[in-house]
């Protein structure tokens, strides 16, 4: 329990550095009012299996496919009957990799039918291929030495793409391309393998000091997996690999860092008056993290993003409604921000 919760990691000292590191954003009222707020260390395959049916999807969903993945292929846990004899409420675990890994091999031509048929869809595909190439690593890949995971992986990515012929990304829509050249394209959730040669030419010309190497590098190893961009491959690293220092970014995020970051206001400034919301690319990504790094230093900006996102939810807002940053000018540009961006 004490490790689910990582409880050796003291939320006093981190939310005193925060109000150390970053006054103008992490007040003592925040600190005061997000007591308990966590970063939970999961299982590293259950949090892989939940992220990949993230792409275009809400949580209630995403809870609603794990209950229907666990009941079509995991292992029955507990049965119990329920008042006045009418039916049974029943829980099964996860399927471990060898089991969901077998079941759909046996599926044959199949085998994606099934999890499409109980709401997957299109993230079939991700499931089905992440256990092909997990199972070729005979239990290398999300081992808990990280380094063999990424040589594992990169290993079977070369192996992979021997003898494929190399597609070029065509400009324009993303709608009508092939099941492959999508595979190829980066920065995408739900692309991963060939995108991974502008990530590999970035691990030695980033622009910023201050990511990790291990960040980099497990990153680099869950993006060979098939529906992991770097947005899910961050999640992953921080909730189910300890990666702490990662910092998963989405238009939220974005927009939480532009509120401190001059450049990234800028950017935010210009795609408002083109009309158009900014596009979250690999840059962007590594600048927010950056921006996040900078201003909660000691390996634990994954955390203070996690305890900022859960203050932009509306459950969390009015207990902070009086926070500096709600008052004065200031804080009434946030509010307006959010406010027309839909947060």
């Amino acid at each position: 329990m004490s490790s689910y919760f990582n409880l050796q990691v003291s939320l006093k000292d981190l939310y005193k550095s925060w109000r150390t590191s970053a006054p103008d954003v992490f007040t003592e009222q925040m600190a005061e009012n997000m007591k308990g707020v966590r970063v939970l260390n999961q299982d590293k395959w259950e949090t892989l299996l939940c992220y990949l049916a993230s792409s275009n999807n809400n949580i209630p969903r995403i809870h609603k496919l794990m209950e229907d993945l666990r009941f079509a292929y995991g292992a029955p846990l507990l049965t119990i009957p329920k008042p006045g004899g009418e039916g049974e409420w029943r829980w099964h675990a996860y399927p471990t990799l060898e089991e969901l890994g077998n079941k759909l091999k046996r599926g044959e031509d199949g085998k994606e039918e099934k999890l499409r048929s109980i709401g997957f869809g299109y993230r079939d595909k991700f499931y089905v291929k992440t256990c092909e190439i997990l199972m070729m690593g005979e239990g290398c890949p999300l081992g808990s030495d990280l380094r063999p995971t990424i040589e594992c992986l990169r290993e079977m990515r070369r192996k992979g793409k021997k003898g494929r012929k190399k597609k070029t990304k065509k400009k324009g829509t993303e709608e009508g391309k092939g099941e492959e050249e999508v595979a190829e394209t980066s920065g995408k959730e739900g692309s991963g393998g060939e995108g991974l040669r502008e990530v590999e030419a970035s691990e030695e010309s980033s622009s910023s000091d201050l990511v990790p190497a291990t960040v980099i590098e497990v990153s680099l190893g869950l993006m060979n997996l098939h529906g992991v961009g770097q947005k899910v491959a961050d999640c992953v690293s921080l909730f189910g690999l300890s990666c702490h220092d990662a910092v998963p970014c989405d238009t939220h995020v974005f927009q939480m860092a532009a509120r401190w970051d001059q450049g990234l206001a800028e950017m935010q400034r210009k795609a408002k008056e083109g009309g158009k919301a900014v596009a979250v690319t690999r840059a962007v990504h590594e600048k927010v993290g950056t921006v996040f790094r900078e201003k909660f230093p000691g390996g634990y900006a994954g955390w203070a993003q996690t305890v900022l996102f859960c203050l932009e939810l509306p459950s969390f807002k009015e207990a902070n409604a009086n926070t500096p940053e709600k008052k004065g000018e200031r804080g009434g540009e946030a509010e307006e921000t959010r406010a027309k961006a839909g947060v």
